[in-house]
């Protein structure tokens, strides 16, 4: 759950940050709108699943090295 919120706080500092470095401001329309939102959707849908990729093989890593141990 604490890695979640890190990862809710570091993509808000993230689009802050990518709102507020361009020169100018993007216009709030709808045709720039939509695809800003489904890229962002399809990029943090892409770090979850990594995010479980990488828990699941650490686990496996870890169940491993306790099997080693108790030989």
């Amino acid at each position: 759950m604490f890695e979640l919120v890190v990862g809710f706080i570091i993509a808000a500092i993230l689009l802050i940050s990518e709102y507020l470095l361009p020169s100018g401001r993007i216009p709030s329309e709808t045709k720039y709108l939509f695809p800003f939102v489904i890229l962002n959707t399809l990029f943090f849908g892409d770090w979850g699943t990594g995010r479980d990729k990488y828990k699941k093989i650490r686990q496996a890593e870890l169940e491993r090295m306790k099997a080693k141990d108790m030989q």
